[in-house]
């Protein structure tokens, strides 16, 4: 595995990091926000039972016994609860976007990553097409073969498009697989 990891590139390690961490951070997020880790069911029946301010103290105690987002919510409302219902509302929604942003925790990293990695493999696919051009000016058609860095071993067939009947590349080259080849052949298509 490591041997085709480096076989790609150097930008293959930043890339296989970038899978990696957005692995990790995709099953982090799907760890920490599962139903019943953020809406807590003692919560839901506490909430539904409710019958007045005399059962205040034991939404609390629920309340901090259950650490999650729900319960900071449901304790903020509780703290407002004697104040005007804005006040409440602001209240409670100030605790909201604290908690979402603790929810959101490392989606802006998987966002950015989102974002960079396509960029990453346009980069390495730049990068090869350019050993792949520097191969066949130094080496001609028919050495670039095989590998990122050229043709490591000859080939005894002609590519796929000399095999087709295609004339122009038998014209051009003169020569197959590193074999010379005579005005008078290379005049003809070569057959499989």
């Amino acid at each position: 595995m490591w041997e085709t990891l480096l076989q790609g590139g150097v930008l293959m390690v930043p890339l296989a990091a970038c899978s990696v961490l957005a692995l990790w951070i995709v099953f982090d997020r799907a760890w920490h926000l599962r139903r019943d880790r953020v809406v807590k069911s003692e919560i839901v029946d506490l909430i539904e039972t409710l019958q007045g301010p005399g059962d205040v103290p034991l939404a609390r105690s629920i309340c901090g016994r259950n650490p999650g987002p729900f319960s900071s919510l449901v304790l903020t409302a509780l703290e407002f609860r004697g104040r005007s219902r804005e006040e409440m509302r602001e209240a409670v929604e100030d605790q909201g976007r604290q908690e979402v942003a603790r929810l959101e925790r490392g989606l802006g990293v998987l966002g950015t990553i989102a974002a960079i990695a396509p960029l990453l493999g346009l980069l390495g696919t730049v990068l090869g097409m350019i050993d792949v051009f520097e191969v066949v000016a130094r080496e001609g058609a028919g050495g670039a073969r095989g590998s990122r860095e050229g043709s490591r071993r000859p080939s005894s067939r002609p590519p796929p498009d000399c095999r087709s009947g295609s004339r122009r590349w038998w014209r051009t080259t003169g020569s197959w697989a590193g074999r010379s080849v005579s005005s008078s052949t290379s005049r003809r298509t070569p057959t499989d």
